[in-house]
């Protein structure tokens, strides 16, 4: 009987992790680098390449209680070792939209820390929030991403 019960899981373990390819000693680096920037409570506001790739049939079909393994990056291995709130972005209208309205209905402040793979969304997300009158830090690059901070 065990060994029955030893198959059933080695057979459907695939169902329960996501096919994935692990993160990386730099996007580990990051992350932990990361947890550090500021004090206070944090969230990730992340926006990749391959994220704005996705044709609009394949978005219609994303939804957050999507099954993981079908994501080519797994989004949770970034937040587990962020050990903060992860929000990934295929738009950065929609990112955008989100942070201002999550800053606004916010019971208590936190930090936002807005990244890329990309110095172009980067870069376009920067300058719009730029005239949304927020406290932003200078773009930085770590570890091969991009980032910047809004303060509280």
């Amino acid at each position: 009987m065990s060994l029955f019960a030893v198959q059933i899981i080695l057979n459907s373990s695939s169902y329960f992790g996501p096919n994935h390819y692990p993160l990386s000693d730099n996007e580990i680096s990051f992350t932990k680098k990361m947890q550090k920037i500021a004090d206070g409570e944090k969230a990730v506001f992340m926006i990749n390449t391959v994220d704005t790739q996705l044709s609009e049939e394949i978005l219609k079909t994303r939804f957050a209680l999507i099954d993981p393994k079908e994501y080519l990056i797994n989004y949770r291995n970034w937040e587990y070792y962020f050990d903060m709130p992860l929000l990934n972005f295929t738009k950065t209208n929609y990112l955008i939209e989100d942070l201002l309205f999550l800053k606004k209905r916010a019971e208590f402040p936190f930090t936002s820390i807005i990244t890329s793979d990309d110095s172009n969304l980067i870069n376009e997300l920067y300058s719009k929030l730029s005239l949304k009158k927020l406290s932003l830090t200078p773009i930085k690059i770590l570890e091969n991403r991009h980032f910047f901070i809004v303060e509280k």
